[in-house]
């Protein structure tokens, strides 16, 4: 029986396909392996009798960094722990590796270290001797191969000098393996097949432009050479032209030379995977067989997802797009449309939770499980257990449901029994990770080359096409340490005795691998560069491009070597090019935009079974007259529906006040004094944030919170002075009007309605603004919302019938704008002495609102829709002091906006 194994170490998987490919060449071999590092670790391992990782790392990494409060990463651990354990890791394995086996950090002089350096430096040493020994999954498998006896098998390994790259902890265990292994005899034949595979020298024959590149790319003294076909440039649109320009210049390609095999020419990709789902759809439209191309699928991992999103509303008040997610999620036990619906009605402020028709017990149960309030961790612990049970999902999603159970269930054994959760704690347990899964994709033998821009070339090719050529690849920017600066790095490197890899090494490792993908061709390489990003933002060359126009004789600027695709002449010069057959363009189709005809009363949209009208609101009605495409949208339902993190904006503010003055002020004539004021806004506030916007009571809003309850009583105690210098009677509060103006049935609700000595009464609406705007709008005879009131009163009446008005009333209509205390009203003469505050504007507030109102109804029940125009909103700001805030309703609003013509009848 063999007792020994040939082990040829390559840099990379890629490069690991190449030497197998030559040894079979070769006639193949027993008991020869070609792997990377990470192979040769796994067969170490076993022929060292290793036993599988005793630790769980990760764990003992969290735990120690959170038992130090005052080391550098507390404060960032505690927001982003998953992140900052992440880099934490990150540094404090490479300062191991840099070190010999066995030796501490603890035991280095870290005083040449700067000031800040240093303490991290000595932090990280802290971390090393809190962890007790342990270390992660692959130094302890070297160091149990250290430690370990005489193997079941000897390893030869084989390996080209310096090539790649390894740590401390790596060549100590490569010493180790070669004592064990050293009365092996080599075997010349295997050293050279690996010598030669990894072979970065020039393909290129000929004093040709890329054989001077192949040898002297990134040299700053090397002489130039005249430009040839060997190189070529190519500036395209973005990447998707990057490919279908390349896959047409293979197909090209392999017509002109029939000499050419499909496996003589390659593709390189940048390494960040956003081209190869193109390539591959691309190809395939070809019909060209691919080698080498991974395709991997991200996904969303919705396990992890859903039990994050419960969680994170077990804390009420929740975040409501925390909630409107975790309704539409799709692993809750109800289709993707109630979902749609429940999250729709949350994002419009309905709190309630009910059930939709049609819906089983489980989702019942789950709305009921939602809607809890979570303060204890046993709480916790039954919620999260009812929530899995509950889960649902179609066999495919089975992964993420096994994932969210067990996410889920190790979130439960953690909890104590009593106490409150940790909730960041928790959040950061189950916060979705990457998920990416590898598409199956048929990889023939002779198939088209794909190199990927972080590996090694597997292949010699005739042609290269490298895609991606923009800033920050071939070779990519070296990453940046968020724990040592460069200089700190360069002085561990130096004065420390550290073997790490600083910038300078990187780069330079980066760009051999570079020299080497470009070695690998003889003919030509093709390079494009993208202009734009998939945003349509520039994109910069790559910086190579500085250092191969170094090498080319006449070229005074880098980019000067570009032949742009959108330039004829350029084109022209593109060797490789296929020529398209000229042919008459078809001019685009002129989209005409003018005032609509749909032929049929707009009114009958979305009307009722029986063909009745559904009511106009006076507010929509003012949308009307601003706005009729606007108005037909929101008729329709198609305005987009937009979620948005909460925010105590104007809207939000205004609800809360409404509903705070419905009860400091009830029916009948006794009014709050200014002390009784100052007692219950902030309980009634606290009821109307609870009601209507809960994240406002949070600590975060605690000064947006305060700063309203101030505003509120402030408005109040002006508005009860109001209501007791006019004598006023309180009829009722958020009542429900309806009647009719134009035909058109109307529906709306008043906020107060008083009634004053002399029978007359104000239909009054808060607002929480300022009244210049209103003012202005009131005096220019634009108020549509007053004269609409006033014909609900006089047409219907009330919605609860059990309320009426005396028929003799005269009736007004007021706004109190409570930002500045003012009531404005259409009343004149009311008030035989003057109320501070109180303005009476008579009765053509509305006159001007009126006549446009009766025109736009006209023209909508024919039909016809009066596109605005692009003199609209000056004219409707400076005539009529209205803002047309209706053409931001949707993205489509102003695409639809015409020019005014001259003479043209301004709003008609």
């Amino acid at each position: 029986m063999n007792k020994l194994i040939h082990f040829l170490l390559a840099p990379d998987k890629y490069a690991a396909r190449k030497i197998r490919r030559r040894i079979v060449e070769s006639g193949g071999r027993l008991g020869v392996v070609v792997g990377t590092w990470l192979e040769l670790l796994t067969l170490a391992g076993e022929k060292y009798l290793v036993p599988e990782a005793s630790n769980n790392w990760a764990t003992l990494l969290s735990s120690a960094m959170a038992g130090k409060a005052d080391a550098f990463w507390i404060e960032s651990f505690q927001v982003a722990p998953a992140e900052t354990m992440a880099s934490v890791n990150q540094s404090l394995i490479s300062l191991i590796e840099g070190l010999e086996p066995g030796k501490h950090l603890a035991e280095c002089d870290s005083t040449p270290l700067k000031r800040r350096a240093e303490t991290h430096f000595l932090d990280l040493a802290w971390l090393q001797e809190s962890l007790g020994g342990a270390l992660p999954p692959a130094l302890e498998v070297i160091q149990q191969v250290l430690a370990a006896g005489r193997p079941l098998k000897e390893i030869k390994v084989y390996r080209q000098s310096g090539f790649p790259e390894l740590t401390r902890w790596q060549e100590a265990m490569l010493n180790r393996l070669a004592r064990d292994a050293e009365q092996c005899q080599l075997d010349d034949a295997l050293q050279e097949i690996l010598e030669t595979s990894l072979d970065g020298s020039p393909s290129a024959k000929g004093p040709s432009a890329l054989n001077h590149i192949q040898q002297n790319l990134f040299s700053t003294d090397s002489a130039e050479i005249k430009r040839d076909h060997s190189l070529q440039w190519v500036a395209c649109r973005d990447f998707q032209e990057e490919v279908e320009v390349t896959i047409s210049m293979i197909q090209q390609l392999l017509r002109d030379d029939r000499s050419l095999k499909v496996s003589d020419i390659g593709i390189m990709l940048p390494a960040d995977g956003s081209y190869a789902r193109v390539v591959k759809n691309i190809v395939d439209l070809a019909g060209l067989p691919v080698s080498g191309l991974d395709v991997n699928l991200a996904a969303r991992d919705l396990g992890r997802e859903a039990i994050m999103l419960f969680i994170t509303s077990r804390r009420k008040p929740a975040p409501l797009l925390a909630l409107a997610s975790l309704l539409s999620h799709p692993l809750m036990p109800w289709s993707a449309e109630h979902g749609m619906t429940l999250a729709q009605e949350l994002m419009n402020g309905r709190f309630d939770f009910k059930p939709l028709a049609g819906m089983d017990d489980q989702g019942r149960q789950m709305l009921a499980l939602i809607k809890k309030e979570v303060k204890l961790c046993g709480e916790l612990k039954k919620d999260l257990a009812a929530f899995i049970d509950l889960l649902a999902g179609s066999e495919a999603q089975f992964y993420h449901l096994a994932m969210a159970r067990e996410v889920a269930s190790g979130i439960i054994n953690e909890l104590p029994a009593e106490g409150e959760p940790t909730w960041q704690r928790l959040i950061s347990i189950c916060s979705p990770q990457a998920q990416v899964f590898s598409e199956a994709v048929d990889n023939p033998r002779d198939g088209l080359c794909v190199f990927n821009e972080s590996a090694e070339p597997w292949r010699a090719l005739r042609h290269l096409f490298v895609l991606g050529f923009s800033s920050g690849r071939y070779p990519a920017e070296p990453s940046t340490s968020a724990v040592f600066s460069e200089n700190d790095l360069l002085t561990l490197k130096g004065e420390l005795q550290f073997k790490i890899e600083c910038a300078d090494d990187v780069l330079r490792r980066k760009r051999n691998l570079f020299k080497r993908q470009i070695c690998a061709v003889e003919e030509r390489i093709n390079f494009f560069w993208p202009c734009r990003d998939v945003f349509g933002g520039e994109l910069a060359p790559s910086s190579s491009l500085t250092f191969i126009a170094m090498l080319i004789a006449g070229v005074q600027d880098p980019e000067g070597l570009l032949l742009n695709l959108d330039l004829e002449a350029d084109r022209n010069k593109i060797v490789g090019l296929p020529a398209v057959k000229k042919i008459k363009a078809i001019p685009l189709r002129e989209i005409q935009i003018k005032d609509l005809n749909l032929g049929f009363d707009l009114m009958t949209i979305n009307q009722k079974e029986n063909g009745e009208l559904r009511t106009q609101s006076p507010s929509r009605l003012g949308t009307l007259m601003t706005s009729p495409l606007a108005w037909v949208f929101n008729r329709a339902g198609i305005e987009p529906r937009k979620w948005a993190p909460e925010s105590l904006d104007i809207m939000t503010k205004g609800t809360l006040a409404h509903e705070v003055f419905e009860h400091l002020f009830p029916v009948g004539s006794s009014f709050p004094s200014h002390q009784e004021i100052a007692d219950q806004v902030p309980g009634l506030l606290n009821k109307a944030i609870i009601n209507n916007s809960p994240f406002v009571l949070t600590p975060e809003w605690h000064v947006e919170r305060h700063h309203l309850e101030r505003e509120i009583i402030t408005a109040a105690e002006v508005w009860t002075d109001m209501l007791v210098d006019m004598g006023a009677t309180i009829i009722g509060a958020e009542l429900g009007l309806e009647g009719e103006f134009e035909g058109l049935p109307l529906y709306g609700r008043a906020d107060l309605i008083i009634e004053l000595p002399g029978k007359r009464t104000f239909v009054i609406d808060f607002k929480k603004s300022k009244s210049k705007a209103r003012r202005e709008q009131m005096e220019s005879g634009y108020d549509s919302q007053a004269e609409l009131y006033r014909q609900m009163l006089k047409t219907g009446g009330f919605t609860n019938k059990d309320l009426k008005l005396s028929d003799k009333l005269e009736i007004g209509a007021m706004y109190y704008l409570m930002n500045d205390q003012v009531a404005l009203t259409d009343s004149s003469g009311w008030f035989a002495t003057p109320i501070m505050g109180l303005v009476e504007l008579g009765d053509g507030i509305s006159t001007q609102a009126v006549d446009l109102l009766k025109k736009r109804i006209g023209k909508v029940r024919k039909g016809e829709v009066r596109l605005n125009r692009d003199t609209d909103e000056k004219w409707f700001e400076k005539n009529a002091g209205v803002k047309i805030y209706a053409l931001d309703n949707s993205p489509l609003m102003r695409k639809f906006i015409l020019p005014a013509e001259e003479g043209e009848n301004e709003i008609a």
